[in-house]
């Protein structure tokens, strides 16, 4: 009986370390639309709307217009990651668009004010003459309506060749350029967060030869590490394993007591 008594004192220890590490979002939405159009056109949409942690892939094809986005959701147990990859290319027909957008994830923090912090790029690479480069990235609390932007980045050029945009870099939009908040803060227990990017290409203001382009976006809670080219390996997540260990010391235990 003693012993009994002292593995389910030690499983109560381990479920409290299991509550510890559960995860500190909940993803309540999530719409991530890819587009590789020729011309104006819509004929090549692809969209996701899982809201479960784990990695896919969602690809759009026009002709000889493709983008596809990698997508890596991690809970670590005690943080989360959410990663964005891009790969788009585009044909030079007047207006064609390679572009990924996530049009409204949307989640909720728990019951502990959390760190997060971003991190992104996407950098074209053009046949000939420069395109349309278009990056946007925010972070927003809709408790706090318009005035809850904890960070904003938008940059747009039509005029620079092989045109690079990286995350809180001030002027690096030929057409449009502005960014406001920080990349680090701080998220607030039992908030609500809407995380949005648009990512694209497009042969505007004229046609051109065509051009590709590489990126990504990631956010980070909770101090978790990972991702694709914005960050590096992730962890192992094991939130439950100790709990069941825990389970089964008991049921050897009761077994031979």
């Amino acid at each position: 009986m003693k012993h009994v008594l002292l593995t389910v004192a030690t499983l109560a220890s381990l479920m409290m370390i299991a509550q510890a590490n559960a995860s500190p979002i909940t993803i309540t939405s999530s719409n991530i639309v890819v587009r590789a159009n020729d011309a104006f056109l819509y004929s090549g949409i692809a969209s996701d709307t899982s809201t479960t942690f784990g990695s896919r892939t969602i690809t759009a094809t026009d002709g000889g217009i493709t983008s596809t986005t990698s997508i890596n959701w991690t809970d670590t147990g005690t943080g989360a990651l959410l990663d964005f990859d891009f790969d788009q290319t585009r044909t030079g027909a007047y207006g064609s668009i390679a572009q990924t957008y996530e049009s409204s994830l949307n989640f909720t923090m728990g019951s502990a004010d959390t760190t997060y912090s971003l991190s992104g790029m996407f950098s074209a690479t053009d046949v000939d003459s420069p395109g349309r480069v278009y990056s946007q990235v925010y972070l927003h609390d809709t408790v706090s309506g318009a005035s809850g932007y904890l960070f904003r980045d938008i940059s747009e050029s039509y005029d620079t060749a092989n045109e690079s945009f990286n995350l809180e870099v001030a002027g690096d939009g030929d057409k449009f350029s502005y960014t406001i908040g920080s990349l680090t803060g701080t998220l607030l227990a039992g908030h609500n967060y809407r995380f949005y990017f648009n990512e694209f290409i497009q042969a505007y203001p004229t046609a051109d030869q065509g051009a590709s382009a590489t990126g990504c976006v990631t956010l980070s809670i909770g101090g978790a590490t990972g991702g694709g080219s914005c960050g590096t390996s992730v962890p192992a997540p094991a939130p439950l394993a100790l709990f069941g260990l825990g389970l089964l010391a008991l049921g050897i235990r009761r077994k031979y007591t």
